[in-house]
């Protein structure tokens, strides 16, 4: 644990880390279900809000489909950003936050790259580059909500 004191990593944060790790699972454990249970998850999400979605002239299922899957890899990204900025201590007031930020800049690309290679061995699912692409935009919009959130916090 001293050895990982210098990287944003302390006692006081187990909890952030233990919940990044779980969520990290969560992203990575959808990505071994295979495609035929994938499709019913995402299907049933589409059930759900297709009255919110009709209003907007959005009524092909498929296209349904496409959002709430690209809306899930975007939106998981971003709880994972989340979860990292207070794990790894990015809003440190001693100058120390950029030691945090290294650490989370690999979670940033490889977290959605390893998502994407496990889909490459799990039936009927495809690795794709864009949607690691997504994922790291997903990422990136979360570390600048909690930056806006922490620079909110300060200046009040």
């Amino acid at each position: 644990m001293t050895a990982l004191r210098g990287h944003g990593f302390d006692g006081r944060r187990i909890g952030w880390w233990v919940a990044l790790v779980l969520w990290l699972g969560v992203i990575w454990g959808h990505s071994t279900m295979p495609a035929t249970d994938s499709a019913k998850e995402s299907l049933f999400i589409v059930d759900l809000i297709r009255g919110w979605l009709a209003p907007l002239g959005i009524t092909d299922t498929h296209l349904m489909d496409h959002i709430v899957r690209k809306a899930a890899h975007f939106n998981e990204y971003a709880a994972l950003a989340a979860l990292g900025t207070k794990a790894f201590d990015t809003r440190r007031a001693d100058g120390g936050a950029w030691k945090g930020l290294v650490p989370l800049a690999v979670l940033w690309v490889m977290a959605p790259c390893v998502d994407e290679t496990i889909q490459l061995f799990t039936p009927g699912r495809a690795g794709m580059v864009r949607d690691v692409l997504l994922d790291m935009c997903g990422f990136a919009t979360g570390v600048a909500v909690m930056l806006r959130r922490h620079l909110q916090h300060i200046s009040a």
